[in-house]
């Protein structure tokens, strides 16, 4: 055998089997003693064994005797440690999201016993390598793609590695909601803005299936929900999404567009007034709210005349005599809406007035007010503009508020026959309102033309002072034509003796208010 043996740490001795010359001995001896784990067969001096302990060289003397004699064998013995193998962790790689807890992560390693562990490069921030038993743990903390750490297990007769991959990114949002699971709107409502609440990891988009309703929208960036809802939806389920690179979090809503009733039902004008024979320029109306689906009229409107009930146009030509009322109502599946129509069709003349306004003292109620009533002929009329032999007016009010005081003939009045105003003229205050009946001539020798606004009378009313003493609001209102009474006088407009007109009114705005 060899007389130096390097020998490793926990590795089994193939056995040494020693040759002698001249006699045969009778026993071996080994000064000093062999390092722990191998033995010295005393009768055959074979040595065998497993080295247990790092050590040597050292030298040690066999002696091999009998009771002749003896004879010597220097050997020198050195147990080194043995090279880390086969290094593994329980993971070939880390997919880690931000402030997740990582380990311990204990390695496995075979053959001799690492002394020393490093990484390369430096692990992510948060987390450590354990220098002396290669245990990976920590907190990270910031994200990263994915990357590759080498780790390296050594000791002085050698190293083993491992290939560890590593990327963090951003948790996954969590925990999406808004202020409501279930929206129900008209069409036209506005919504909201609705503001979602969400956990976890940053939002980098935010999504919706199916597509809204028309007129609803969702911001992508900060995921407000609101608009003004238009059209009609089913109840349908929409999922809101928030995303990120990692993972999602879904909220479902339930949303419903109601489709509204019509409503604001105009016309150009309320009353359609023009005599017989005239075409009538198309009233076409306006509404809000809802689609109108269908449109109808009644009564229906006299000979002549067409309503369009796709449409609501009314157009036409008036071809008789008449004053009717027509309630005109455009509707759909949710509702409908009316507007209130008069169609007068004979000579046209108008009766306006101005406002009355009346200022009074809080303290004693006392006030008074002036106001004018006027006439005009349509243009429209046959033969404008005709002369006129009188005009008889009859104007109401509410005696518990106010009382009469005079009727004043205007200028234009007064002007008649030549400055010495009408033949007749006639003012017959009555309870609640007053009459006034005017004859230009009983001769025939002029007439009333009333081509434009003609003022006909000037009217003083003053309060009834218990009404309003100590009221600081006032009130206002509408004075309305007529006559409350069974006297034979009412609005009427004289041709001449044989021919008249009932004219078209429009009532007389009042404000009756604290000075």
């Amino acid at each position: 055998p060899s007389d130096q043996i390097q020998l490793t740490v926990g590795h089994s001795l193939s056995p040494l089997v020693p040759s002698n010359g001249c006699g045969s001995p009778t026993g071996y001896t080994a000064l000093p003693p062999l390092p722990a784990g191998l033995i010295l067969e005393v009768t055959t001096g074979i040595i065998s064994g497993i080295p247990q302990f790092v050590g040597g060289p050292t030298s040690h003397i066999i002696l091999a005797g009998n009771i002749s004699g003896d004879v010597s064998f220097l050997i020198e013995i050195e147990v080194v440690e043995e090279a880390p193998c086969d290094l593994s962790y329980p993971v070939l790689n880390l997919t880690l999201e931000t402030g997740q807890e990582v380990g311990p992560l204990n390695p496995l390693v075979g053959c001799g016993v690492p002394t020393e562990w490093v990484v390369s490069p430096s692990l992510p921030s948060g987390l450590s390598l354990d220098q002396m038993t290669g245990t990976i743990f920590g907190t990270v903390q910031e994200t990263q793609v994915t990357s590759s750490y080498q780790i390296q297990a050594s000791n002085g007769a050698g190293s083993t590695y491992f290939t560890l991959e590593i990327e963090i990114h951003h948790p996954a949002p969590c925990g999406l909601t808004y202020s409501s699971s279930l929206i129900e709107l008209f069409s036209g409502e506005d919504l909201a803005p609705m503001i979602p609440n969400v956990g976890c990891g940053p939002v980098e988009e935010y999504r919706i299936d199916p597509q809204l309703p028309e007129g609803l929208t969702l911001d992508p960036i900060l995921g407000i929900l609101q608009g003004t809802a238009q059209g009609e939806s089913p109840i349908i389920e929409y999922v809101i999404s928030a995303l990120n690179s990692t993972g999602a979090s879904n909220f479902p809503v339930l949303i419903s567009i109601f489709g509204a009733a019509p409503c604001d039902l105009q016309y150009p004008d309320a009353v359609i007034a023009a005599p017989v024979g005239t075409l009538i320029d198309p009233q076409v109306p306006v509404v809000d709210c809802g689609v109108v689906s269908t449109w109808s009229i009644e009564p229906p409107l006299p000979g002549g005349m067409e309503f369009d009930t796709t449409s609501g146009v009314i157009s036409g030509e008036i071809l008789s005599e008449t004053e009717s009322h027509h309630t005109v109502t455009a509707s759909n599946g949710f509702g409908d809406v009316q507007f209130e129509l008069t169609l007068i069709c004979r000579l046209i003349y108008d009766y306006r007035g101005s406002e009355l306004v009346v200022p009074y003292s809080i303290a004693d109620g006392v006030g008074s007010g002036s106001f004018t009533l006027t006439a005009q002929e349509s243009e429209l009329n046959p033969g404008y503009p005709t002369s006129l032999s009188g005009i008889s007016m009859a104007i109401q009010y509410d005696s518990n508020l106010l009382q009469f005081i005079d009727a004043v003939q205007t200028p234009e009045t007064s002007a008649l026959n030549g400055g010495e105003g009408p033949d007749f003229w006639a003012i017959n205050p009555i309870d609640g309102g007053v009459l006034i009946g005017m004859l230009v001539s009983f001769s025939f020798v002029d007439s009333l033309i009333l081509t434009d606004e003609t003022p006909i009378v000037n009217l003083s009313l003053q309060t009834q002072p218990e009404a309003f003493i100590g009221d600081s609001v006032g009130i206002s209102g509408q004075l309305i034509w007529g006559n409350p009474t069974t006297i034979p006088l009412d609005n009427l407009i004289v041709i001449d003796g044989a021919n008249s007109s009932i004219p078209v009114m429009e009532s007389v705005p009042f404000l009756i208010q604290p000075q």
